[in-house]
């Protein structure tokens, strides 16, 4: 009973995550027949012996320059926080389930998200920031930047997004600390970006035109944060509607059955 009960929650939450009927950012899943990055930042502050910022079944950890830590995080146990380092960079790649050893870029026929919190300054430590340092890159199997997030200046007040094209588009608001979230809609071949759940950049063009993404970077670059934290990275697909339809059909099956 526990089990139906359990895909009937799933099957629901799927539904109305791909049919996007609730405002803020979608939620995206890990599905066992697509590509993804699962790198939710493992380990106890206190114990540098159980740091873990790698991956758990979907992604591959590639480039890695610079140091580390787990420290105590706002969204989870643990973030992975980098401090003082000379452009400090990590990069992890979409794979299928269980094949870390092999990239898989994101099918552009379907929705994606990528969603990470971050913040600027953590386990008390003051952030250095400087405009144009970078926080993230999405790079294409077709070559290319797909998104790259930079600050804008130090005092926290804006972000830019690169354009395609050339230039920047400057986002104001606070980001010293929050959720990011990077919507690809496959309708339009469009992304919506989100922080802490508000859209802030609507219909946002790839830089290089494509969305076939086989990288996320974070920071990294000519200029890269010093201090900050990174916690709680995913990038999945959003199911079709028919899916949630489907698992929630299935599990008041499964109920009726052992009733």
């Amino acid at each position: 009973m526990r089990h139906c009960k359990k895909i009937l929650v799933m099957g629901a939450a799927l539904l109305f995550s791909g049919a996007n009927l609730f405002a803020g950012a979608p939620s995206a899943i890990l599905d066992d027949n697509e590509p993804g990055i699962n790198a939710p930042m493992l380990g106890d502050p206190a114990d540098d012996t159980t740091w873990n910022f790698g991956v758990v079944d979907w992604g591959q950890v590639g480039h890695r320059q610079g140091g580390g830590s787990i420290v105590a995080s706002a969204f989870s146990a643990g973030g992975l926080q980098v401090d003082h380092e000379s452009n400090p960079t990590i990069r992890y790649s979409p794979s299928m389930k269980g094949d870390n050893e092999n990239r898989a870029a994101m099918d552009t026929s379907k929705d994606w998200v990528l969603s990470f919190d971050f913040a600027q300054s953590g386990n008390g430590m003051t952030t250095q920031v400087q405009g144009a340092d970078k926080l993230f890159e999405l790079g294409a199997a077709s070559g290319g930047d797909v998104v790259v997030m930079q600050a804008s200046d130090a005092a926290n007040a804006k972000m830019q997004l690169r354009q395609a094209g050339g230039g920047t588009l400057d986002i104001d608001g606070d980001y010293s600390s929050g959720s990011i979230a990077i919507h690809y809609k496959a309708s339009n071949s469009r992304m919506d970006v989100y922080f802490n759940d508000a859209l802030v950049a609507p219909d946002q063009e790839s830089v290089n035109g494509n969305y076939d993404v086989n990288f996320m970077q974070i920071f990294g670059g000519g200029h890269s944060y010093e201090i900050a934290m990174v916690d709680n990275l995913v990038l999945g697909i959003i199911p079709e509607p028919a899916t949630g339809l489907l698992l929630v059909a299935g599990g008041m099956a499964m109920l009726r059955r052992r009733r």
